[in-house]
């Protein structure tokens, strides 16, 4: 008979930044070891991966979002 299985882990950071136009790498609180474990998300609408890269707590865009964007 099968073990019961879960899933293990730590609660999900939140990281909060509001674009200027201009800036495009942003500093995460926590290094997500990789970028599949992070969900991107502008002004509500969530980013294809390919639209950032990770490295360490770095997340840079390829393009800057726009100022205000959330």
């Amino acid at each position: 008979m099968d073990e019961p299985r879960g899933i293990a882990g730590q609660a999900m950071n939140v990281d909060a930044f509001t674009g200027d136009g201009s800036t495009a790498a942003y500093t995460m609180s926590v290094n997500p070891v990789s970028e599949n474990n992070t969900f991107v998300y502008l002004d509500g609408v969530y980013q294809e991966k390919a639209t950032y890269s990770v490295s360490g707590t770095t997340l840079t865009f390829s393009t800057a979002p726009p100022s205000g964007a959330s």
